[in-house]
């Protein structure tokens, strides 16, 4: 029997599986079965659960037509696992989003403030932890996620192709770290929420700039303010886009480092494989 199970093989999922490897078993399951839920993690029996699926689609999620499904996945799936883990007397490590804040915020506690769908799901599903696991769940709420593999939800991909690029600095996180990073918080026995992001937020622009200086793009992209872009979201009929800085307080309190922003990217580009 595996230690770990991670539930979920898409960006997140397939990076923690490499960084863990022997440690953990990739468990295909549908989180929105109860009764699936509870005969897969009877048989693993695990001593922790990494929760890294998740209906991502934000703009899908807009219509009210694929909502139900939304949440099934995004709400009431991670109840699923968290009833389940108490059951068995594992920890659920449940992956979140900053995306549930709509307001800047620099406090990694404040209360959610979710525009969309998407966001809404997620910050139902934290509060829903919160209070009926507190003492089993260990909730990381990531930012825009970076990675040295290419994937359609990697930045670096992205803006290597981008010929507009936000200057705005904003909090990422770059998931080439997220495996030591969850050992720590594990091994300190952290519950509740913790804001996982590499420290020292750092503009789109300057990304896209140590992309260019790389060879990864050919020609710098043209800067625009977050203003100017929510604009056109919002005469296109999309969400705005929020640029949170949050430093990453409790993890520094416990004495869990991520490392520096500009260093992690950096090492990202270096490393970047197609």
């Amino acid at each position: 029997m595996s230690e770990i199970v991670i539930i979920g093989s898409g960006f997140v999922g397939s990076t923690l599986a490499t960084y863990f490897g022997e440690r953990a078993e990739v468990l295909k399951v549908d989180i929105t079965d109860l009764v699936a839920v509870e005969q897969a993690l009877n048989i693993t029996r695990p001593k922790v659960v990494i929760n890294a699926a998740a209906n991502t689609n934000t703009a899908a999620l807009e219509l009210p037509e694929n909502q139900a499904a939304g949440y099934q996945v995004n709400v009431q799936g991670p109840a699923n696992l968290a009833f389940v883990c108490d059951q068995i007397g594992a920890v659920l490590v449940h992956f979140s989003t900053l995306m549930q804040f709509s307001d800047p915020v620099t406090d990694e506690d404040a209360a959610p403030s979710p525009r969309g769908y998407y966001a809404l799901t997620k910050a139902w599903a934290d509060a829903q932890l919160q209070v009926v696991h507190p003492k089993s769940t260990l909730i990381l709420r990531i930012a825009t996620p970076i990675s040295s593999q290419a994937h359609p939800k990697n930045l670096l991909t992205k803006l290597t192709n981008f010929s507009e690029v936000v200057s705005e600095p904003a909090s990422l996180t770059v998931i080439d770290d997220l495996g030591p990073a969850i050992d720590a918080l594990l091994a300190a026995g952290t519950r509740g929420v913790v804001a996982m992001v590499n420290p020292n937020p750092i503009s789109f622009l300057e990304i896209a700039t140590m992309l260019t200086e790389a060879k990864l793009r050919e020609a710098l992209p043209a800067a625009i303010s977050g203003n100017e872009l929510n604009a056109r979201a919002v005469a296109a009929g999309k969400p705005e886009q929020v640029f949170l800085c949050i430093e990453p307080q409790k993890m520094a309190r416990l004495g869990v480092a991520l490392p520096d922003t500009r260093e992690a990217v950096a090492q990202a580009i270096t490393n970047y494989t197609a």
